[in-house]
């Protein structure tokens, strides 16, 4: 082959790689709210992510949904006996699941910290009332509204440059609060619009 040939053959291959690479970087910028995109689905609006979290008796996990190394919520299995000078009755679950917000807010219509339990293709938006309390999913006597519900999801809402993004995220608590799994979550990338639980596109 031609010396000159082979140049403008290697030239146009670099060029190509270039500019994948520099289209790939502007569509990871279009995320307001991921700093880093591991793995998600991203159809029309919606941001999704798979996630395998699963806790069990007394633990807690993280989730950090914008990858910025910082927790947005965390998860956990508390035993309420450390909390009372007085143990629970035997006949009570001693264990508690909840979720703390941290930065962010959640749907909580109970307004008592008991965040609503959203079947698949609930509405989430601005309409009803948001907390940014530590929510309880479950806890004795069936006071959570996530305790042995199976799926559900839960409503939240984070604020970025006067803007809010509503998502979702996919949570079942068992009967007896002792194992509390997070197995999904998706928002929308578009500011101030609502999303539907369960929603991917």
């Amino acid at each position: 082959m031609n010396p000159k040939n082979l140049i403008l053959i290697l030239s146009i291959f670099s060029s190509v790689i270039i500019t994948n690479c520099e289209s790939d970087t502007k569509n990871d910028d279009l995320n307001p709210i991921a700093n880093d995109n591991l793995n998600p689905i991203v159809k029309d609006s919606i941001y999704y992510k798979d996630l395998n979290i699963e806790i069990y008796n007394v633990n807690f996990e993280s989730l950090d949904i914008d990858n910025d190394q910082a927790p947005d919520f965390n998860f956990e299995i508390i035993n309420l006996n450390v909390y009372n000078s007085n143990p629970l009755p035997e006949s009570f679950d001693t264990l508690a699941a909840r979720v703390d917000p941290i930065l962010n807010e959640i749907l909580d219509n109970s307004t008592f910290s008991y965040p609503t339990a959203l079947n698949f293709n609930d509405s989430i938006s601005s309409k009803g009332f948001w907390s940014n309390k530590t929510g309880v999913l479950g806890t004795f006597q069936n006071a959570g509204q996530f305790q042995g519900q199976g799926e559900k999801y839960l409503g939240f809402r984070k604020y970025i440059d006067e803007k809010y993004y509503y998502g979702w995220i996919k949570i079942d608590c068992n009967q007896h609060n002792d194992t509390l799994k997070v197995s999904e979550y998706g928002y929308n990338l578009m500011p101030n619009k609502g999303i539907r639980a369960g929603q991917l596109e």
